[in-house]
């Protein structure tokens, strides 16, 4: 949903631009002022964003404060001090929220820019990202958090942080069974050799025949096989005792699979042996009858 010129919220993320293309793309003393009241309702509770987004408006992340607006201020000292201080409270505010932060940091990050990028737990750039302190170029220290971030615990960036948001949404990374480009290649060769030979995919298919059949279960429709367990701890124990016979059968669990029917995935092919799969299933019936 579309809020206002530098602050929106959409599918769970408070996306916040902190300049204008006006002035260079620098510091936006309106997108503060509206993030500061975004991140108090968030606080408060009055808003439900669970990832915090800081990009620009235009063609740069943010390239500072105006220096033009401080050099025509009527009071320097009192107009970068209220500068100042609602950047540092959109910064207390973004910290006090707990939420993992994503900086888009496109072209350049200087002064205030560079800061806030430090409040990133993921920081993404490209060949254009630039960061420049600056402050120097003007005879002032560095502030928006630049210094502190530097010394402390959380230093930019936050790897903890980044490693726990990639590990809980990157979709790759959620099961243990997303495959690496080098596997879907070698996948999809097979699928040439396998056109070439359709009794490859026979074979397979009569192996978990078998199994079924010897086990009384429906006929396999495929050459993988579910065995439910019910619980995950029994599926889990059948799993290692069968690990113990020499099988290597792996136990699938929720969330993967609903409550309560936690399961044995089995996989044949083509080299496994007659003998192998009615020993295998002969021990699943018995691990079956002590789970029941």
């Amino acid at each position: 949903m579309t809020e206002n010129s530098s602050v929106s919220g959409a599918d769970g993320v408070l996306s916040i631009a902190v300049s204008s293309p006006a002035n260079g793309t620098s510091l936006d003393g309106n997108a503060l002022d509206e993030a500061i009241v975004a991140l108090t309702a968030l606080h408060a509770g009055q808003r439900n964003e669970r990832v915090i987004l800081l990009h620009g408006s235009g063609k740069n992340f943010c390239a500072g404060g105006n220096v033009a607006s401080f050099a025509t201020a009527a009071d320097r000292t009192e107009f970068l001090a209220d500068l100042a201080d609602r950047m540092h409270r959109m910064i207390a505010l973004i910290l006090e929220s707990g939420r993992p932060v994503v900086v888009a940091a496109k072209g350049w990050a200087a002064g205030a820019g560079m800061s806030l990028t430090m409040l990133g737990d993921v920081v993404v750039g490209g060949p254009s990202t630039k960061m420049r302190p600056a402050y120097r170029g003007i005879g002032l220290s560095p502030d928006g958090g630049m210094t502190w971030s530097e010394g402390a615990d959380s230093a930019f960036p936050n790897p903890n942080a980044a490693v726990d948001l990639l590990k809980t949404r990157a979709r790759t990374l959620v099961y243990a069974t997303g495959l690496p480009p080098a596997s879907a290649g070698a996948a999809l060769a097979a699928l040439d050799i396998i056109d070439a030979d359709p009794g490859l995919t026979e074979t397979p298919l009569a192996k978990a025949r078998l199994f079924t059949r010897r086990l009384g279960l429906p006929d396999a429709e495929s050459p993988i096989v579910p065995v439910i367990f019910g619980g995950a701890e029994a599926a889990l124990a059948a799993s290692a005792a069968l690990e113990n016979l020499g099988f290597l059968v792996v136990a699938i669990r929720p969330p993967t699979v609903p409550e309560g029917t936690a399961r044995l995935r089995l996989a044949f092919s083509a080299v496994h042996d007659d003998a192998d799969v009615v020993r295998l299933a002969d021990a699943i019936a018995h691990l079956r009858k002590v789970a029941a």
